[in-house]
């Protein structure tokens, strides 16, 4: 599973997440099992990020049973925007 989702206040705006780990389900052989995942990012995420921290819960189901969750985890670092970084954007965006 890999997703994005979108920051606040961040020098990117998207960041990647990824499950903290992996998850192994066992089965019989020749079962054939078919399982949902969701995602659900933390209420804000807002910047600076840390590669590795927790910004949401992965749900995995069956049967509409949640049978295992995991957290999600950042895939990088994002640095919060500096007040120049603000002002070089509204001079990108100025339409003349």
């Amino acid at each position: 599973l890999e997703t994005t989702i979108k920051v606040e206040k961040g020098k990117k705006t998207n960041l990647e997440v990824y499950p903290d780990g992996n998850v192994y389900i066992l089965s019989k052989k020749n079962t054939k099992r078919s399982f949902d995942i969701s995602f659900t990012p933390n209420n804000s995420i807002i910047a600076p990020i840390n590669k590795g921290d927790t910004v949401g819960i992965i749900d995995i189901y069956e049967n509409n049973v949640k049978i295992k969750s995991i957290n999600a985890i950042a895939g990088e670092n994002i640095e919060r925007k500096t007040y120049f970084d603000n002002i070089i954007e509204v001079v990108e965006n100025w339409n003349l």
